[in-house]
């Protein structure tokens, strides 16, 4: 006793491996593309991460510039290099000693 053989027409037979082509394909294109996602995800949060660092370092550049273009730093390098600071109510004067 051997296998039954059936007598499926040659269409029916072609359709069936199509189908499963099909499907395998479809399942590996799910796979790689899924992988693909989560890649371009991890580069994107990377990049975001080192984005927010910029930032964070420009804004404690600015920072830092506010400080170091504030009138009491100015008056105090100023004094340091031998001028008198003198502040005004629209604009700074510095005026040397030496004359």
């Amino acid at each position: 006793m051997g296998k039954k053989k059936t007598n499926d027409p040659k269409v029916l037979i072609i359709a069936k491996r199509v189908a499963f082509f099909a499907f395998v394909v479809a399942i590996l294109g799910n796979i790689v593309f899924n992988s693909l996602e989560m890649d371009i995800n991890a580069k994107t949060k990377k990049r975001q991460d080192e984005i927010s660092a910029i930032q964070s370092d420009i804004d404690g550049l600015e920072i830092q510039k506010s400080e170091l273009a504030s009138f009491s730093r100015l008056k105090k390098v100023a004094t340091a290099k031998g001028y008198t600071y003198k502040q005004g109510s629209t604009a700074a004067v510095v005026v040397s000693e030496d004359k």
